[in-house]
């Protein structure tokens, strides 16, 4: 297959991984042993339909307290990792890029052993390589970082995710960027950042790489 791209980076949790109830839940009990209310299922409907990081007050988490929770998210989301699945069409996705010499990778800010298990545990095709950041806020710096890391020239590049977030983070740094509308927010509202491309299924995503 010819494509400009080279290599393909994947956000991971609500990219690659079904994980949003239990990441979710996970925080709902973090904030609620700080006195919090749980978070609601009215609240996750509210948070996809929300752009940027007030998505998060939607749920009830201040975010003053997004970075100092997000670890302790990691690891009690670790605890459930065999419950969390590849959304359909993921595997056959992460194999045909394999297959035609696609170098994958993901860039996450959860944990390296979350994605690793998760991969192991769904018997999918291994990344090439998985980077932890976990700058909450500033995704972008955390993009530029991995490109440095790697030696990797942008324009090569192609990267996926489903939050406004990782629309507006690629964007600051001239990184192409794919929104896939599976995950955490909702189809109209990643349109609304203007990604590269607005992506409704892996095999649409696959066109989409390959094109």
């Amino acid at each position: 297959m010819s494509s400009k791209f080279t290599h393909i980076v994947f956000d991971y949790d609500g990219t690659l991984a079904d994980s949003l109830q239990i990441t979710a839940s996970a925080i709902s009990n973090i904030i609620e042993q700080r006195g919090y209310p749980a978070i609601t299922q009215e609240a996750l409907q509210k948070f996809r339909l929300t752009p940027g990081m007030e998505g998060y007050a939607q749920l009830g988490v201040p975010l003053e307290l997004l970075s100092e929770i997000s670890r302790q998210v990691a690891e009690d989301v670790s605890l459930r990792i065999s419950e969390i699945k590849p959304f359909p069409g993921i595997a056959e996705l992460l194999k045909n890029l394999k297959e035609n010499g696609f170098v994958t990778g993901i860039l996450t800010s959860s944990n390296e052993e979350n994605p690793r298990n998760f991969i192991q545990n769904n018997k999918l095709t291994p990344v090439d390589f998985i980077r932890v950041d976990e700058t909450v806020f500033h995704k972008d710096i955390a993009m530029q970082a991995m490109l440095d890391e790697f030696g990797l020239d942008k324009e090569n590049v192609l990267y996926v995710g489903d939050e406004v977030r990782d629309i507006e983070a690629a964007k600051r740094i001239n990184l192409p960027v794919a929104a896939v509308t599976w995950g955490y927010h909702d189809g109209s509202i990643l349109a609304q950042s203007s990604p590269d491309a607005v992506i409704q299924t892996p095999p649409e995503l696959l066109d989409f790489i390959t094109a």
